[in-house]
């Protein structure tokens, strides 16, 4: 199968290198200087093996890859939230018939998201567990053992058999870069599972200005955060989602067992000053809850602190 990583950071770029270490077919599309250091040197990948430089990889611009006329069978969507207006009409002309886009990015709904402005193209939902950053042109840290892709559709018109091909490829790289993969018949709780850890993390940093450390003590910030999850599983069960485990303390183990020092891409996103993921990580919520009768009073005090409301 080839397979396409649109967005180059982090995620996208260590998912590449996994899949090239496999011997997959992959192209990556890139740009700027990540691209020429890319081309000119090959991928510089770092993670608990040790650091090597990956080169079986077809590195590309959107625009040379528009530019063949190819159609991969799968496209990994690997950008910010914020990015899909503009990648949009690259995944239009870079999907055929067939090709099965399916989005790894933080939201609740992410491929609900692509299909506004991807039209009439396969687009499934998916998300990932995975920490991966971007150091320097050309350079990628894939950190921690965990790399996992669950995918799944809850469309009729892409019924399972269509992505079960896709797990078939994938199942062999467990336990070679890449976890065992989840081909999902309940995608939306695990997409909403995966986003109501990473939501409020990095709600109750960005409000409190702080690292994970704070949430792990007892006290306001704790508090905080358990009040973000259980608003995000207040809205999952308004959306028909309900799990055999109480989602409110397996977020708290979760954040127990990181590193205290360790903080979010979008409070580094916030950080700097720039594009950021504030829209999709807590205003998301808060449109979801006003469709489902929920006054979501946590997001909205996060939003409000950063001028959203």
């Amino acid at each position: 199968m080839k397979y396409l990583f649109a967005g180059a950071g982090g995620v996208g770029a260590s998912y590449a290198a996994i899949f090239a270490e496999n011997g997959k077919d992959v192209t990556l599309i890139a740009r700027g200087a990540h691209l020429d250091t890319m081309k000119e040197k090959g991928l510089t990948f770092t993670d608990d093996s040790g650091t090597r430089v990956i080169r079986n990889i077809d590195f590309a611009s959107a625009e040379e890859y528009l530019a063949r006329g190819e159609h991969p069978d799968v496209i990994f969507l690997t950008v910010k939230t914020y990015s899909v207006p503009d990648i949009a009409p690259f995944l239009e002309g870079a999907a055929g018939p067939d090709t099965v886009i399916i989005p790894l990015m933080n939201g609740i709904c992410t491929g609900d998201l692509v299909k506004k402005y991807v039209k009439d193209r396969k687009v499934i939902d998916g998300c990932t567990y995975i920490v991966g950053m971007r150091d320097e042109p050309g350079q990628v840290r894939h950190v921690g053992p965990m790399a996992r892709i669950v995918f799944g559709s809850a469309d009729p018109a892409i019924p399972r058999s269509d992505l079960e091909p896709i797990l078939e490829d994938l199942l062999p790289m467990t336990d070679h870069g890449l976890t065992k993969p989840v081909l999902s018949d309940q995608i939306l709780a695990d997409c909403i599972r995966k986003f109501s850890y990473v939501s409020s993390i990095a709600a109750a940093g960005l409000y409190y200005d702080v690292p994970a450390g704070p949430v792990q003590q007892p006290g306001e910030i704790r508090d905080f955060y358990t009040e973000l999850i259980r608003e995000v599983k207040e809205l999952a069960e308004k959306m028909g989602v309900t799990y055999d485990f109480d989602l409110v303390e397996k977020n708290l183990d979760i954040a127990d067992h990181v590193d205290p020092d360790a903080d979010t891409s979008l409070q580094r996103d916030v950080a700097k000053g720039g594009a950021s993921e504030l829209d999709g990580q807590l205003m998301e919520p808060v449109r979801l809850g006003e469709k489902y009768g929920l006054e979501m009073p946590a997001h909205r005090k996060v939003a409000a602190k950063f001028g959203l409301l």
